[in-house]
């Protein structure tokens, strides 16, 4: 195949800056004449023009780590200079797409070589510009504002998900002189000029950053929100936060791509940033071929969790070196999406292989190794990678907060948590998911041991527990302890067996049982069970409300109704159709006030307005109950309130009647009781409905969300 017509990035300016190959030593190319060169400067190996990455400078020598193959590579072959680091591209165009390791476009790359392979040296745009996208300025922003870096400038629809936010590059700064209007434009228009003393400036919507370079904020905030992932062993007992740093080690066949790809589909986060890091390849197309099939609802429409989603692909079968690439290149668009505000998490998988290949290249420098081989700076390159997580506030205007979280999964040999790449990111993170062979040899999955798992962030995550689930930390304490002690019986019961235990240790033998196989477990590929309901999800117990809400209201309005009106009894007198109420008598059409005052009608009218101030006090409260999230204490106050309410009503009828049948009744001839009195007894059933619906969305509250047990 002719790949000669294919598209090539070439700095032009640069053309004069070569140098020359000395040495070729698999990814690890040594050139000549390259005085001038910088640490981590971008470089083309060969005549393919492979992408490469300086690591290493001694005189006019430097030490190049190639991203691509390096079969066919000459002595004497040019090496050119670009002048600047490995960067990416950011802007429209990146939720929903698949790049390799160095955000080369795998789909426009097959679409162009016509291939399953990727040919070397070919160097497309990581994003489209073909596609043209609205862009709408910022109302904020016109002609003669001071803009600084971050500030967001612009909107552009991504997709029906998305809505990204066009911002200023952290080092850019001046005075508008040009605002596109509201129109389509592809990324490579300029939307937007300034001018910082004298000097102009033009930007579009795609902006260029260093992947090594960490992106600016503004402060870095404590976390105090829970990264909720549908696998209820991990929500309930380990959980992590949003801006959390989290490890998933386990050994082959574990489970711990099924878990970050179940974090992927069912996390509450805002964007997924999945990076398949030296992993199989069938795990990425296993991936392609799910994810967008999955579906999720959002203000009532289903949409696909790929139009939040952005794959970075590099497989156990392409270049060692570029698995380093790919990490930075996830974790730098992770944090562009961070700074517009969005909670992002990003899936590593797995850090091994990236372990591995800083193995590989360490080895090729003849650097001294350390433990298993690997160099001596393998914790300081994992560190530096997790210190990019966290919760920040965001540089420029207007002021928004994002976070970016990592699960990094794990592969240490033969599930050994002693290998050194585990040792390293245990001391790093702040969650440790430790996932348990046998558990999943006996078909448990998750297969995360509840023994030897912990996490940091139970304090952080006070606050917020404290305000929606009271009960949570309790029981989750009272699950530990049983789990403790099951596992402290299990080597009596293997010595003399259960019969032995008393029946205070059976019990508990049970009762671990049911939480390990109806609580813990789940089937991550079934449609009921692959996904636990995450807290605020609480569907019955905001039916339950909503139903008391309705009826409360109707039956306030019936007691109103009933109140006012002058059809509680109807009867003849003097021959006449007359009729009377709690305030008025009507004879033959014309109604007159009560001017006698009678002890039973004052009781009643009492009660009455009582019942209708008592109801209106019961909505109040539920109103705002359901609008702050459900509190347990003011939906059972709104409850009371409403069967106090339904209460004076009754006495109001009771006395009514009791008189009504025995006194009055019998002063007049062919009596009944009419409408006004009948809404005032389904009032009462309407009201009391109420307090009851408020009740046990209170006793639901109070147990099923504290545990976080209800499954999907």
């Amino acid at each position: 195949m002719d790949f000669s017509k294919l598209p090539k990035i070439i700095d032009e300016e640069k053309e004069s800056m070569l140098g020359y190959v000395h040495g070729v030593s698999g990814p690890v190319v040594t050139a000549s004449q390259m005085a001038g060169a910088a640490m981590y400067e971008l470089v083309r190996v060969g005549h393919s023009e492979l992408v490469g990455e300086i690591i290493r400078l001694e005189g006019d020598l430097a030490t190049v780590q190639v991203y691509e193959e390096t079969s066919g590579v000459c002595v004497g072959d040019p090496v050119l200079r670009t002048g600047k680091p490995l960067s990416v591209e950011l802007g429209p165009g990146i939720m929903g797409n698949i790049f390799d390791g160095i955000q080369r476009p795998l789909k426009d790359i097959a679409d162009l070589t016509k291939s399953i392979y990727i040919p070397r040296g070919i160097n497309i745009h990581a994003l489209s510009r073909d596609l043209k996208w609205e862009f709408v300025p910022d109302k904020n922003v016109r002609l003669g504002s001071h803009v600084t870096g971050g500030d967001i400038y612009g909107i552009v629809q991504e997709n029906s998900l998305i809505k990204h936010r066009i911002m200023l590059p952290p080092r850019s700064c001046g005075t508008v002189t040009y605002i596109a209007p509201p129109g389509s434009y592809d990324i490579s228009d300029v939307v937007m000029e300034l001018d910082f003393e004298g000097v102009k400036e033009k930007l579009t919507m795609v902006q260029v950053w260093p992947v090594r370079q960490i992106r600016p904020t503004t402060e870095k905030l404590p976390a105090n929100y829970p990264l909720l992932t549908g696998q209820r062993v991990l929500d309930a007992l380990f959980p992590c936060v949003q801006g959390g740093t989290t490890a998933i080690p386990g050994a082959f066949g574990c489970g711990k791509t099924v878990i970050s790809q179940a974090l992927s589909k069912f996390s509450n986060s805002d964007i997924i940033v999945y990076v398949g890091c030296g992993e199989r390849g069938n795990e990425m197309s296993e991936v392609l071929r799910d994810f967008p099939e999955l579906t999720m609802e959002v203000d009532g429409k289903t949409e696909s969790i790929m139009k939040r989603t952005t794959l970075v692909a590099n497989t156990s079968n392409m270049p060692v070196a570029a698995r380093e690439a790919s990490i930075y290149t996830g974790i730098t668009l992770s944090e562009y999406f961070r700074d517009m505000g969005y909670n992002v998490s990003m899936m590593a998988d797995s850090t091994s292989r990236w372990a591995e290949a800083l193995r590989e290249i360490s080895g090729r420098l003849a650097e001294m190794p350390a433990d298993s081989g690997y160099p001596a700076y393998l914790g300081a390159r994992l560190a530096s990678f997790y210190e990019r997580a966290g919760r920040v506030k965001c540089l420029g205007s207007p002021q928004r907060e994002g976070s970016v979280s990592i699960v990094g999964a794990v592969s240490p040999p033969g599930g050994d948590f002693s290998d050194p790449v585990t040792s390293a990111t245990l001391g790093i993170v702040q969650v440790f998911w430790g996932l348990d062979k046998k558990l999943a040899q006996r078909k448990h999955f998750p297969s995360v041991n509840w023994l030897i798992s912990y996490s940091k962030y139970m304090r952080a995550l006070d606050d917020y527990y404290d305000r929606n689930f009271q009960e949570l930390v309790p029981l989750r304490t009272k699950a530990k302890e049983i789990l403790q002690e099951e596992e402290d019986l299990a080597e009596i019961v293997q010595l003399v067996g259960k019969g032995s235990l008393a029946e205070a240790d059976k019990i508990t033998l049970e009762v671990a049982k049911l939480i390990k196989d109806d609580f813990l477990q789940q089937n991550g590929y079934s449609a009921y069970d692959r996904c636990a309901r995450q807290p605020g999800e609480h569907k019955a117990m905001y039916t339950l409300m909503g139903g008391g809400l309705l009826c409360a209201v109707s039956g306030l309005v019936l007691l109103i109704v009933a109140t006012a009106t002058d059809f509680w009894m109807q009867y003849r007198y003097s021959g006449n159709l007359s009729n009377q109420g709690l305030w008025r008598f009507c004879v033959a059409g014309k109604c007159h006030a009560h001017t006698i005052t009678v002890a039973f009608w004052d009781a009643t009218r009492a009660f009455m307005l009582l019942s209708i101030l008592s109801c209106f006090a019961g909505i109040i409260l539920g109103l705002t109950a359901f609008s702050s999230g459900a509190k347990s204490a003011r939906t059972r106050s709104a409850g009371v309130t409403l069967l106090v309410a339904g209460f004076f009503a009754l006495l109001a009828l009771a006395v009514y009647t009791g008189v009504t049948v025995n006194f009055f009744g019998k002063r007049y001839a062919d009596w009944r009781f009419s409408w006004s009195y009948i809404l005032g007894w389904i009032g009462i059933i309407l009201t009391v409905s109420a307090g009851v619906f408020h009740i046990c969305a209170y006793t639901r509250n109070g147990s099923q969300d504290a545990a976080n047990v209800s499954s999907g």
